[in-house]
This record gives structure tokens, sequence and C-alpha cells, in this order.
């Protein structure tokens, strides 16, 4: 590993411990926290969400990750820092198209929809749930036309979990 892999490998360290500490706000979510606590856990996941991104998108990790990128410039493509720089590079790039807002306000609608959805399904009462679902949906679309122009909106969602596989 070179000098700029490694600080590349500190800032993606920080990264990753604002998203285990939300890991950890939305595990207790899930098991342990009383319901009425909601709104204000929903708050403090976005607020984890939105600093993670910031920090991954900012132009201290651009400068990191170019200095990174010329660092492994020539690797073979199989060596572990190059196959890190380029999964990061790609993922940045993507990320550098999503608002920090739109992260922070997915984040605070899908923890809020958790508790509702959890309510929904003891009661078997999918209506109650319908509202919230119908924002998930329109905020992903929302999310999709970060990466306009696509030939299917599912294409960049896919995208995040089938890197290059489009719907067709």
């Amino acid at each position: 590993m070179g000098a700029k892999t490694d600080r590349l490998r500190t800032l993606l360290g920080e990264i990753f411990d604002l998203n285990a500490a939300a890991a950890v706000l939305g595990w207790d979510q899930q098991t342990y926290m009383p319901t009425a606590g909601a709104e204000g856990r929903s708050m403090q996941l976005a607020t984890l969400s939105r600093l993670a991104h910031d920090q991954f998108v900012s132009d201290e990790f651009a400068a990191a990750l170019d200095a990174a990128r010329a660092e492994v410039a020539g690797m073979p493509v199989a060596e572990d820092d190059a196959a890190l720089v380029r999964r990061v590079a790609r993922e940045f790039d993507k990320q550098r198209r999503v608002p920090s807002e739109y992260v922070a306000e997915f984040t605070r609608l899908t923890a809020l929809a958790h508790t509702v959805w959890e309510k929904a399904r003891a009661e078997a009462n999918f209506a109650h749930f319908r509202p919230s679902l119908e924002q998930i949906v329109a905020m992903r679309r929302q999310y999709s036309g970060f990466f306009a122009p696509y030939d299917h909106v599912y294409d960049p969602l896919l995208d995040d979990f089938e890197p290059g596989m489009p719907t067709e």
C-alpha cells in the first residue's frame, strides 16, 4: 500500500464509522426502541447519513481519491489497491450527483416508514402503510432523475446493486 491509498483508506474508515453508528441506531429502532422515539431517531439517522455523504463527496475526499488514482495507475487491475480505488471512484462519481439533502430526507423517510410498516403489518392494514410506500417510490424516482438520461427509470436503482446491468 502506498501513502496516497492509505490516506484514502483512512477517509473511508471515518465514513464507515458514521455508517456503522447509523446501523446501530437502525438496529436499535428495529429491536428495542419505543415507537414514540421514531421521529427523533429518524432525524438522528438523517444527520448521520448526510454527514457520511458530505464527507464522501467532499473536495478533500476528491483530492485523496485523485491522488490514490495516480498512485495505482499502471498497477495490475487485480491488485487490491487498484481494485479499491476503481470501486471507490465509481461510487464517488455516482454519489457526487446526489444532493446531501436528498440523502438525509430519504433516510428520514425510510426510518419513519419502518415504524409505520410495523404497525400496518401487525394490524394487517396495508392502507396504513400505502402513503409511506408512495413517498418512498416517489423519492426513488427522484433519485433516478439524478442520473438521467437512462433507458428505464429502474436502471439507476439496479446499478446500485448490479453495476452496469440495465433492465433491458
